[in-house]
């Protein structure tokens, strides 16, 4: 790795035989992309801590980054081929949180209050994108 850390992820593999690879820092990570090689194809830098990725049929990662206080959210859209930046969207923070959730026989009720203060949003790992679009 070009860098020190201890907190290094194999994220996946790739469509061209290479592994995609993860360096982790408390409010940033950088994407490293290696061929099957062994060299570096390209790197990126994203604020924020990642938190899960997606594929499409366009060959554009779509990865899921989120501040570390969980208030901002973001899908960036990255080239697989060159790492270049393709979008980046950043998901309106709510002001709403629900309270009170109960199972009434079949029916879930909800109360929800706002909040004065944008709310965190919870992001799975989970992320998946088989389509085109996101």
């Amino acid at each position: 790795m070009p860098e020190k850390t201890h907190d290094v992820d194999l994220v996946c593999g790739d469509w061209l035989g290479g592994a995609l690879v993860s360096a982790n820092r408390s409010d940033s990570y950088t994407l490293y992309t290696v061929g099957n090689d062994g060299k570096l194809r390209w790197q990126v830098t994203l604020p924020g801590i990642r938190k899960a990725h997606a594929h499409n049929r366009q060959h554009v990662m779509n990865v899921i980054s989120q501040s570390p206080d969980g208030l901002i959210t973001k899908i960036t859209g990255l080239d697989q081929v060159t790492g270049e930046q393709k979008f980046e969207l950043t998901l309106p923070a709510s002001r709403e949180k629900f309270t009170n959730v109960r199972r009434l026989g079949t029916q879930i009720h909800c109360e929800s209050s706002a909040s004065t203060h944008p709310v965190p949003t919870i992001v799975s790992r989970l992320f998946v994108n088989m389509s085109s679009l996101v």
